[in-house]
């Protein structure tokens, strides 16, 4: 009766929330989301109750529901409100190029991309990792579309940035930014932006193309920072000594640039000069690179051979490259290589970690339990020991995590690393997991 007399009226508000009432009774709600969308389409405003057929609809069929407004806005174009709603249908179900290509379909009647600049806004709102990652691919969208005028594209690109800093990925997503804004003259890029990408480019490998970020402009001086990270992707690309004027050039400008150059001297196997830099780098207690600082200080300072130091460098270097491969292998050669002391415990505390990073968490355990259990007085024995029991954390044997915790704190009931042990230990116990 509610269908034949909304047809017989031509008006599909009419007994709209009565029909859709029923049909939803009837266990129907593909045809109650119709009658929805059709007093949607109908009414710009959407009553309340279309929002919620089409919500308890979506529930139960949400490809069809998707299908359905769909059509509707390519029927109507010049709505907006549809295009936004497939939209967030089409992200729903996992396909982000067709949300995408919908509101870019709906946006070219209008000078500026807003419909994806709120429906990235709107994704950030969401504060999920899924949503920030589709906010990112939003604005990556829009800051390669050619479309639109330099300011709207790289106001897009600023906004990506920041949500790529927040999420520490820069290097997966710089050179996809720097593609998508290739086109544009580097003047249009603010300093901050430039700087961050050229960082973010050198990180992934693309040495080339940061510098080119970076390259001084015709009538304006070179900016200091601009210049210090062009020798940072010299540094990237090796040998190591080749960026070291660069770096010293910097060296003085920042408490960041002082520890890059100490680093660059290790790496170079200059320690000798390496360990005068770090010093100044600890100056400051509260430094943001004092703690990383003071570890290289540990380590140049140890007794045993100095002839290893150098391998030490090499190793940082392929670390700080991100080649681990290369670095682990070192790594476990100097383990084997170098007689139980100081910097033998240096280098197994280095293996295990990287042993560890690469998901060998079995393969951890032997150099630190070696550590532990070989120079039971030395330097490292307490972190060892505690990180052995972390690795046992990691493996799901508490009991045995449980006895090295419990060891430790027997050993070294004062070590700089006690408190945060006996807090592990008591919630092991308070959970009685062993």
């Amino acid at each position: 009766m509610g269908r034949t007399e909304r047809l017989a009226q031509k008006d599909s508000l009419l007994l709209g929330p009565e029909l859709a009432e029923a049909l939803e009774a009837l266990s129907r709600p593909r045809d109650a989301a119709q009658v929805a969308i059709e007093a949607w389409v109908a009414s710009p405003l959407q009553p309340d109750w279309t929002r919620e057929v089409l919500a308890r609809a979506e529930d139960a069929a949400p490809r069809d529901v998707r299908d359905m407004v769909r059509r509707a806005a390519t029927r109507y174009p010049d709505r907006t409100d549809l295009a936004r709603a497939t939209a967030h249908l089409e992200w729903k179900l996992g396909d982000l190029r067709a949300a995408l290509k919908t509101l870019a379909a709906a946006e070219h009647s209008e000078a500026r991309p807003r419909l994806r600049f709120t429906f990235a806004q709107e994704l950030m709102a969401a504060n999920t990792t899924r949503d920030s990652t589709g906010a990112i691919e939003t604005w990556l969208d829009l800051a390669g579309d050619t479309g639109y005028d330099a300011s709207y594209r790289t106001a897009s690109a600023r906004r990506a940035w920041d949500v790529i800093l927040a999420r520490n990925a820069e290097r997966e997503f710089a050179p996809r930014l720097q593609k998508a804004l290739a086109d544009l003259p580097l003047k249009g890029m603010s300093d901050e932006l430039r700087l961050g990408l050229a960082r973010g480019l050198r990180e992934a490998g693309r040495t080339s193309e940061a510098r080119a970020l970076l390259t001084p402009e015709s009538g304006r001086g070179d900016v200091p920072e601009f210049a210090a990270e062009r020798a940072l992707s010299d540094l990237r690309d090796g040998p190591p000594a080749r960026a070291l004027p660069g770096l010293r050039a910097a060296a003085e400008r920042s408490p960041e640039q002082t520890f890059r150059y100490a680093e660059a001297l290790f790496f170079a196997g200059e320690t000798d000069s390496a360990h005068a830099w770090y010093e100044k780098v600890t100056a400051d207690p509260r430094g943001p690179f004092t703690g990383a600082a003071l570890e290289r200080l540990y380590l140049l300072e140890e007794n045993g051979s100095q002839d290893a130091l150098p391998t030490f460098g090499r190793i940082a270097y392929e670390e700080w490259r991100g080649e681990t491969k290369r670095a682990g292998a070192l790594t476990d050669s100097l383990f084997r290589a170098l007689p139980p002391g100081p910097l033998w415990a240096e280098a197994a505390l280095t293996l295990s970690a990287q042993r560890a990073a690469a998901g060998d968490a079995a393969g951890a355990l032997e150099p630190l339990l070696a550590v532990a259990d070989s120079l039971p007085d030395g330097r490292l024995a307490p972190v060892a020991r505690a990180r052995a029991g972390d690795v046992y954390m990691q493996l799901k044997d508490d009991s045995r995590a449980a006895a090295q915790y419990e060891e430790c704190l027997s050993r070294y009931p004062k070590s700089w690393n006690a408190p945060e042990v006996r807090r592990k230990l008591e919630s092991l116990r308070r959970e009685r997991r062993f």
